[in-house]
């Protein structure tokens, strides 16, 4: 009898191996089918991701884009006002050269009569 008893509870034992094997293996195989629609979805994901971060990096190149050629139209307007400032300076200092010149030439002009007339009036007094 315990000879009879101690064989049950060995077969029992195997077969419990055997059930829990294959539950085991039930399980695994549920989890890979429940995963499968996670994966998919989690890819899909990532490809909506990846497309709204491309429209969004679309866009961010665009307005870098109108950005950079905003401020070479800004360099370029920059450019030809500074070209017409320094042509109206240099204008500016031709005039004041030209004025200068023609004044030191009258005061000079007008030293030299100076001097003249003086001349005349000591020359006639010593005479």
């Amino acid at each position: 009898a315990a000879e009879a008893r101690r064989q049950a509870m060995l077969l029992r034992r195997g077969l419990m191996r055997i059930i829990y094997a294959k539950l085991a293996r039930a399980i695994s195989s549920w989890r890979e089918q429940a995963g499968e629609p996670k994966r998919l979805f989690t890819l899909m994901g990532g490809v909506l991701t990846r497309m709204k971060n491309r429209k969004l990096s679309m866009a961010w190149e665009k307005w870098q884009f109108e950005a950079a050629e905003m401020k070479y139209q800004q360099q370029m307007l920059r450019r030809a006002v500074m070209r017409m400032v320094r042509a109206k300076l240099a204008a500016a200092m031709y005039t004041w050269r030209c004025v200068a010149a023609q004044m030191k030439a009258e005061r000079e002009a007008l030293e030299r009569a100076m001097r003249k007339f003086l001349n005349q009036k000591m020359f006639a007094a010593w005479n």
